[in-house]
């Protein structure tokens, strides 16, 4: 091989890891962790009230995390944003198998 190929090779070798450096620097930047969402900010994600949260929750309607005490007369739930996106594909997907 001759210095000039081997030069070229260099120089191909690094701008690809420079490439692959920038591709990764952006998609690490573009990943979002999980959030997790108190009642009302679940309400303002979903478009619900926060009194309807508290009822889809007494009925088991939307998955949630118990995060209070059992008893209390107003329990803290959690919710993941990923949960809630994936909850609400699967009522937005059933509700157009119903329309059909």
């Amino acid at each position: 091989m001759s210095v000039a190929d081997q030069l070229f090779e260099s120089l191909v070798e690094a701008a690809t890891a420079e490439a692959v450096r920038r591709v990764l620097s952006q998609v690490q930047t573009q990943i979002k962790p999980d959030q997790t969402f108190s009642t009302q900010e679940a309400a303002n994600y979903i478009g619900v009230s926060r009194k309807t949260i508290y009822v889809m929750c007494a009925e088991k309607q939307i998955p949630h995390i118990s995060a209070g005490s059992i008893r209390s007369n107003k329990p803290a739930y959690l919710f993941r944003q990923s949960t809630l996106d994936a909850w609400m594909l699967e009522r937005e997907r059933s509700s157009i198998k119903k329309d059909i």
